[in-house]
């Protein structure tokens, strides 16, 4: 079979993917993040992951709050299946029903005092873990 298409060279194509391939799994072995080169998207998504995961920490937002922030980033690094950013899209599926931030909003002063000690309980349960999974992205994703 000829292995070459008009104007695509497949060999190529597969040499450069399996050196691609190595060298995610390289990273992967080294627990650092995949990277899509010098993509500014990239780096500020970077930048946003360790800035958020540093405010958790400082405790100047929230666990849930936090947690729920970081899973949107995981699309952007192309880091889906990363242990740290599985372990928050669970915090955020456990808590999906409660009001945190600006859904505060919508909620009666009764419900919310309520739905306060819920959430306050819920993050001192958890926040060992969370704290854990922030240094782990922080080291991950630091410049």
């Amino acid at each position: 079979m000829n292995n070459k298409h008009v104007g695509y060279n497949f060999e190529k194509f597969l040499r450069e993917d399996r050196l691609a391939k190595c060298e995610a799994t390289a990273l992967r072995r080294l627990g650092k993040p995949l990277s899509i080169g010098d993509d500014e998207d990239w780096r500020a998504s970077c930048q946003a992951i360790v800035r958020t995961a540093q405010a958790m920490l400082d405790r100047k937002i929230g666990v849930i709050q936090g947690g729920r922030m970081l899973c949107a980033y995981r699309f952007d690094v192309k880091a889906e299946n990363d242990r740290d950013f599985i372990f928050f899209v669970g915090l955020d599926s456990e808590t999906d029903h409660l009001p945190i931030g600006e859904f505060e909003r919508h909620w009666s002063k009764a419900a919310l005092k309520n739905k306060k000690e819920v959430i306050a309980n819920y993050e001192n349960s958890i926040r060992k873990q969370a704290f854990q999974a922030c240094r782990n992205l922080i080291t991950k994703y630091k410049a």
